[in-house]
């Protein structure tokens, strides 16, 4: 079991004993399944001194999560204390460090191979007209 659905477990013991107190006792919730893993193997590249945005992980994974039918974690602030307990440093400026999306690497490198307009030879123009 990972981090993620650890961490979801013990939230869901804490309040069990919040609302045991108060008499009311939430629904028992059947095994966690590991969507966390699966969404880090097919949406996500782990690249050393590579930064992405806490909001734009979140975003991705909630689709993943409502694609495959899976819950949605309840806020941005829950997926990234899931993210510290996976190993991953986010910043208070919403920054995480070594994980990107596939799909903005495969921008980038996209970017990276275009043609540079500055650098193409341009053929030069004729200035007479040939006889």
């Amino acid at each position: 079991m990972n981090t993620f659905s650890q961490m979801a477990e013990d939230w869901l013991r804490q309040q069990a004993k919040v609302n045991a107190q108060t008499k009311e006792i939430p629904p028992v919730e059947g095994p966690k399944d590991e969507g966390w893993g699966l969404w880090l193997l097919e949406q996500c590249v782990f690249r050393d001194r590579w930064w992405s945005g806490t909001g734009t992980l979140y975003l991705s994974f909630a689709r993943w999560c409502a694609s495959h039918g899976r819950t949605v974690p309840a806020s941005r602030a829950a997926f990234v204390a899931a993210l510290q307990g996976e190993g991953f440093q986010p910043t208070s400026d919403g920054l995480v460090y070594g994980l990107v999306l596939k799909a903005d690497l495969e921008a980038y490198e996209q970017f990276q191979t275009a043609p540079n307009p500055a650098r193409t030879k341009v053929p030069a123009r004729r200035t007479r007209r040939p006889l």
